[in-house]
C-alpha cells in the first residue's frame, strides 16, 4: 500500500513537471497548441491515476487471497 501511495505521489509530481514544462516551452501563454499540450498532460495524469488504482486493487486482491488460503 505504501508503494501505491509513493507511486501516486511520483505520478502527480511527474505530471506537474510535465505540465509546467509544456507551458514554458510554448511561444505564447495561450495558444491552441499550448491548450492541446496541457490537455494531453492532464489526460496523462488521469491515465496514471487509473493505472495506479488498478494496481492497488490487484494488490489488495492478492493480499486477500493469500489470507484466505492460509
Amino acid at each position: 500500500m505504501r508503494n501505491a501511495l509513493r507511486g501516486a505521489v511520483v505520478a502527480a509530481l511527474l505530471g506537474a513537471v510535465t505540465l509546467t514544462a509544456t507551458m514554458w516551452t510554448t511561444a505564447s501563454p495561450v495558444t491552441p497548441e499550448s491548450e492541446i499540450y496541457a490537455d494531453r498532460a492532464q489526460v496523462g495524469l488521469v491515465e496514471q491515476a487509473a493505472w495506479l488504482a488498478e494496481l492497488e486493487v490487484a494488490e489488495m486482491k492478492a493480499l486477500a487471497n493469500t489470507r484466505c488460503e492460509s
